[in-house]
């Protein structure tokens, strides 16, 4: 007892040291950043003009944060044809949607998918809170646009962290066109 006694100050002092440690331990658990991505299999890359040429690769994504934290997103790249794009937002329109491009479905008589680039651009919606989702369209201006189905590397970076996905990304099908589609002589080059 008289060991308590005289040295009552280290003891709490080690007690002290243990209850901070568990703290620090619980704290940098709390803050590892958990993803979860996913895609759609509707990711589509497509050209088409609209006072300009473009070619876009548009993806659908949803991202779950499994985490104790909010968590920012600082960046979004896509791997495809051995080049690095970055995700950009898109301020095109057509005449049939004010808030995107739409596609027009020849098995359904003509009638458009609206793809609502504008609105539900993921890059609107950088921050995740904790054990939250967020979801839309990753939008990457490409060079090329693909003949067949290929498998890209999505990245997407937070400051401490970068994620990684293998997704696929297919030429749009033949029922689905956009509204001003390029024609055959420029779809080939």
């Amino acid at each position: 007892m008289d060991y308590l006694i005289t040295n009552w100050i280290a003891l709490f002092a080690l007690a002290l040291s243990v209850i901070s440690i568990s703290i620090s331990l619980h704290t940098h658990w709390k803050s590892i950043i958990k993803f979860k991505i996913n895609t759609s299999s509707d990711n589509y890359c497509f050209g088409f003009v609209w006072y300009d040429e473009y070619k876009i690769a548009v993806i659908h994504l949803l991202i779950e944060n499994n985490s104790n934290t909010e968590v920012a997103i600082s960046r979004i790249q896509l791997k495809f044809n051995s080049k690095i794009y970055d995700a950009t937002r898109c301020d095109l329109h057509d005449d049939y949607n004010k808030n995107g491009i739409t596609l027009l479905d020849s098995n359904k008589t003509n009638r458009g998918q609206a793809l609502n680039l504008m609105s539900e651009n993921i890059l609107d919606n950088l921050r995740i809170s904790s054990n939250g989702t967020t979801q839309g369209y990753a939008i990457f201006d490409v060079d090329q646009i693909i003949g067949k189905q290929e498998l890209c590397n999505l990245i997407i970076f937070t400051p401490g962290k970068r994620f990684n996905a293998d997704i696929l990304i297919k030429p749009l099908p033949d029922h689905l066109t956009p509204i001003h589609p390029f024609t055959n002589s420029v779809k080939e080059q």
